[in-house]
């Protein structure tokens, strides 16, 4: 598992450990999702905290709608920390609004057949 997730890192693929749940927001032009793992839900305060605890995907559908550059990665040349700030504060709004106390609360299937 660790040389695939060595692997995974080199080749710039998302952590599938941190891909099991998502959050998010769109604003009529920008959308940003949060991934997080069933045992690491969070609401990170800053950008950095966004970063470091979660896979994060942030798309202009203005200019472009297949959502192929990920302006949430601070190698990409468009990357705004400022925007990305703003759409955490508008997905936390929106989760304390919509869920309130937002546990993410997820029960895993149980193993074996379902009666």
């Amino acid at each position: 598992m660790e040389a695939f997730k060595g692997l995974v890192k080199e080749i710039g693929m998302p952590d599938p450990e941190k891909r099991e749940l998502f959050r998010g927001v769109f604003d009529g032009r920008y959308k940003l999702v949060r991934y997080f793992g069933l045992g690491n839900y969070n609401l990170p305060a800053s950008v950095q905290q966004l970063l470091a605890d979660n896979d994060v995907a942030l798309y202009d559908l203005l200019l472009d709608p297949e959502e192929i550059d990920n302006l949430a990665n601070p190698a990409h040349p468009k990357y705004d920390e400022k925007l990305l700030s703003a759409m955490n504060q508008k997905l936390k709004a929106l989760i304390t609004e919509e869920i309130g106390k937002d546990k993410a609360l997820f029960t895993p299937p149980k193993e074996g057949p379902q009666k």
